[in-house]
């Protein structure tokens, strides 16, 4: 009877001293900041560079600010539309917020721009795969291969593609490439999944 009031004790000790620290903080646990000011000084690092040297710093130090980032990329591309890096790292953008449908657009023309990039093919059709239009996805993945892109990301994507299609021997084929090329996929428990499917 002690022990298992003083394993309640401690569990509402720990769970009072939660609440009340909690409490104290904001609600993201996390001091607030002068966003701001810090925007202002991002603005002010990036001054000098061209929009897409800002964007890009900007990605690689304070990727969420997405605002910011929007705005640089925006500025980037209506001074040159053809520009596959702005294309690409403004759909990158989208992506991290959560709008495939944008992020298809970006790299729909980044792959319009540079069809012979297999990295662009896999970006679209991993998105495309995202919006399950499987065919789609699967094309682009393909064209990808085809262009000599070939990583253990492009097999896994695949084999995801091919089992929502409801080819199970193709989905494994390329789960198992996955693991062929990185020993430490995701594909590993797929393949495991999809070799008890097909037996």
């Amino acid at each position: 009877m002690l022990i298992r009031f003083s394993m309640v004790s401690a569990v509402l000790v720990g769970i009072i001293a939660f609440l009340v620290i909690s409490s104290e903080m904001p609600k993201d646990g996390v001091e607030p900041y002068p966003r701001d000011e810090i925007e202002e000084e991002i603005r002010a690092s990036v001054a000098d560079l061209t929009p897409l040297e800002a964007a890009r710093d900007i990605y690689n130090n304070n990727p969420r600010f997405h605002d910011l980032l929007f705005e640089y990329l925006d500025k980037a591309i209506s001074e040159d539309p053809n520009s596959v890096e702005a294309l690409t790292l403004r759909g990158n953008v989208h992506l991290d917020v959560g709008n495939y449908e944008a992020a298809m657009e970006d790299y729909r023309r980044a792959v319009k721009i540079a069809p012979e990039s297999g990295e662009l093919h896999q970006k679209l059709g991993a998105i495309l795969l995202g919006l399950e239009r499987i065919d789609e996805a699967i094309a682009e993945l393909q064209k990808a291969l085809e262009l000599g892109y070939d990583n253990a990301s492009l097999h896994f994507t695949l084999g995801r593609a091919y089992e929502a299609k409801g080819e199970l021997k193709k989905a494994l084929e390329h789960h198992k490439k996955s693991i062929k090329l990185d020993p430490r996929s995701i594909s590993r428990s797929y393949a495991k999944t999809l070799e008890s499917k097909i037996k």
